[in-house]
């Protein structure tokens, strides 16, 4: 019982010690990320947008039939300060790539490899799809939020912030 607790606790201290409170919202740490050009990405290069965070892989039908949705909401989007980070947690970088040609993926496509990358781990991504929520100033909104389509009002309310 006593080891379930002490693992229960380091847990819950991993997911929150990616973040520091700053009025009300968590920020979030400064993960980088590879794209598919293998050019490196920061989450601060996008301080001044909206950002829609979509983990997602390759085997995930989910994740998949979700995207020509998450298309027509960036469209509907399009002038605004908003970016949408699509980051695969495929175990294979070659599966990856692969599917950002067959299912047109939308966003900027990044890369971040099961067990191995900070982010994961830190965020505690288990399930996908994942998405979150991240304001203009770099805080987390949503943790755990739905898709962009449902979340629409909210993206068009941190917009106007």
């Amino acid at each position: 019982m006593q080891r379930i607790i002490v693992l229960l606790i380091i847990n819950v201290y991993g997911i929150w010690s990616c973040f520091s409170q700053t009025e009300g919202r968590l920020e979030i740490r400064n993960y980088a990320f590879k794209t598919d050009k293998n050019k490196t990405v920061k989450l601060q290069d996008f301080k001044g947008k909206v950002v829609i965070v979509d983990f997602w892989a390759s085997w995930c039908q989910s994740c998949i039939y979700s995207f020509p949705t998450t298309t027509e909401v960036m469209r509907k989007l399009e002038g605004k300060p908003v970016v949408l980070l699509t980051i695969n947690t495929d175990k294979q970088k070659g599966k990856w790539k692969s599917a950002l040609r067959k299912y047109k993926v939308p966003g900027i496509s990044l890369y971040a490899p099961p067990h191995k990358h900070p982010a994961l781990n830190a965020l505690a991504v288990q399930q996908l799809p994942r998405y979150m929520l991240i304001d203009k100033k770099g805080r987390v909104y949503q943790y755990q939020s739905k898709s962009p389509y449902e979340e629409m009002k909210a993206i068009e309310m941190l917009i106007a912030e």
